[in-house]
């Protein structure tokens, strides 16, 4: 199927021409309707309100459309008959419906104004439901499927001469969708010590990657993060940049980039000469290898400075083992490091964490 926009000049005239409406099933669960412009022996051209020209093989047509007769009277004298247009032969043992009777079950549902509104005289603003709002859900749940999607949570619970409780629980997805490539991370932390919490904290990223020429890439990323444990009320943080990305197996790939952020943070009254908007600079690297069908390595690692300020510098490297127990359900096993040169007073600029979590994939 082509597109070309060739359409926008014949879609300025359709009231006045004799092109037939149609509506065309493709095999792909797809549906199109628009005036058609030509047809040949391989292909069916129709103009369509939105998409403009678009070019069909009949090969990819799961139902032959019924075509109509162009509205134009012929003349007897001219001793010429007027051309039928082509239909697909009929397959033996089919029923024949009649033209009617296809157009009425394929035509989607429309909104027609009421009796009462047209008897009063009030103009109904939406007489009909575009084609492409009724396609929205079957879009949807299609990119619902694409979406690799994981929930998991690790729980410990120690009871000695300090007991302590600690549950983690995160949701990971990622899904593509043409050259176009999203990420969404969010992550629950809550300790407890002696009964007293010492840590509930959120965090949460989104990510936009749109590969441009050959390996090249922009990116886009939106994050937040509260954590008492440093004194951290709220961050924001926007960022924008690109890099390049290397496919160099099927099992594995990497990219390198760079990005340049506004962060925002809000510490606690008693770090109050910390925090406020700072403009940040980034390199980052992330790598995926997957280890035959059942184990997959996952690493990231980011290092950030204020070029205004070169105390204002920190880094984070984490790496992650997933392996698969069976269908849908797989092992983690992570380890995260992170140092931050900007926290507030008492509060640790190092952390590490080891974690291992069950998680669920749909």
């Amino acid at each position: 199927m082509h597109l070309r926009p060739a359409c926008l000049l014949l879609s300025l005239l359709i009231t006045t021409s004799s092109l037939s409406g149609i509506e065309i099933f493709l095999k792909n669960g797809d549906r199109l309707q628009g005036d058609l412009v030509v047809e040949s022996d391989d292909h069916i051209t129709l103009c369509h309100p939105i998409l403009g020209e678009i070019e069909v093989a009949k090969k990819d047509l799961a139902e032959w459309p019924m075509l109509e007769k162009p509205s134009v009277p012929t003349i007897a004298s001219s001793g010429t008959k007027a051309k039928k247009p082509y239909t697909k032969p009929k397959a033996e043992g089919t029923k024949k419906v009649s033209q009617p009777e296809v157009a009425k079950s394929k035509e989607p549902k429309v909104l027609e104004p009421q009796d009462q509104e047209e008897s009063s005289g009030i103009k109904p603003i939406v007489k009909k439901i575009p084609v492409y709002v009724w396609n929205t859900p079957k879009e949807l749940v299609e990119t619902l499927k694409r979406m690799n999607s994981k929930v998991g949570f690790s729980f410990t619970d120690r009871a000695s001469r300090r007991d302590q409780t600690d549950f983690r629980f995160f949701y990971n997805s990622r899904w593509k969708n043409g050259k176009s490539e999203y990420r969404l991370d969010s992550d629950y932390r809550y300790s407890e010590t002696d009964g007293d919490t010492s840590a509930d904290r959120y965090s949460g990223i989104f990510r936009f990657r749109r590969q441009q020429q050959r390996d090249l890439f922009i990116q886009a990323s939106s994050s937040y993060r509260r954590d008492p444990l440093r004194k951290i009320n709220h961050m924001f943080e926007q960022g924008l940049g690109g890099g390049w990305k290397k496919k160099v197996s099927p099992a594995f790939e990497y990219s390198v980039g760079g990005e340049a952020a506004v962060k925002f943070e809000d510490f606690n009254n008693g770090s109050s000469d910390l925090g406020g908007f700072e403009f940040l600079t980034s390199v980052f690297q992330d790598s995926v290898y997957d280890i035959g069908k059942s184990y997959s390595l996952v690493q990231e690692a980011e290092a950030y400075i204020a070029p205004d300020d070169n105390e204002n510098r920190g880094y984070r490297f984490e790496v992650k083992l997933d392996g698969k127990i069976s269908n849908g359900f797989t092992v983690r096993l992570g380890y995260e490091y992170n140092f931050d040169n900007i926290v507030a007073r008492n509060v640790p600029q190092k952390e590490t964490l080891l974690s291992s979590s069950m998680i669920y994939t749909f």
